[in-house]
């Protein structure tokens, strides 16, 4: 549980009592570019969310405007789920809800680990650089969006980028785009 970790967190580092909820919702800041890059997604193609974050982090990033005020085909909290990525098991809970083959699934993420465990698992990666979100976000779009401009998607025509929740969202068949490098290995 969260209270659980803090404690040994707090313990680990000598001191008293720690909040980590307080502390990392205190101190995170939405990346602009990439919340663009989502309003516009999610107007093209479904969409979802696939965090590793503790219990009630999601509900309160989106209360508190960290995460864009749009409506995500579905979200996949690691706390939820009981898996994290890079875990194979994730991907899989996602794609089995997603409801489409691997190679129709893009996921953007800023860590290597995570890419490279969605690339063995069949679907296409991105990576975005966090430390120069406009270009990351610009590229992003790019590879989202056909060379004659995108078309709205109908209900029955969905797309795709990350996650399907396994309680709630409906399936979605999602159209392939191009992979892109991954980031360099540290």
């Amino acid at each position: 549980s969260l209270n659980d970790f803090n404690a040994k967190f707090a313990e680990r580092l000598g001191v008293p009592s720690v909040n980590w909820q307080e502390y990392y919702l205190g101190t995170i800041e939405p990346i602009i570019p990439m919340q663009e890059l989502l309003e516009w997604t999610i107007q093209h193609y479904k969409a979802g969310l696939m965090t590793n974050t503790m219990p009630g982090f999601v509900s309160q990033m989106r209360r508190n405007k960290h995460l864009p005020d749009v409506q995500f085909d579905a979200i996949i909290d690691s706390s939820a789920v009981g898996a994290i990525k890079p875990e194979p098991e994730v991907y899989k809970i996602a794609q089995e809800h997603a409801g489409c083959q691997p190679e129709e699934i893009l996921l953007i993420d800023d860590s290597r680990a995570n890419l490279m465990a969605a690339e063995r698992a069949g679907w296409k990666v991105l990576w975005f650089d966090d430390s120069r979100p406009e270009e990351s976000a610009k590229r992003a779009r790019e590879v989202l969006e056909p060379a004659d401009g995108p078309e709205v998607m109908s209900e029955a025509q969905p797309a795709a980028e990350v996650v399907q929740n396994p309680s709630q969202a409906p399936s979605a068949q999602a159209q392939p785009v191009s992979p892109a490098p991954l980031p360099p290995a540290a």
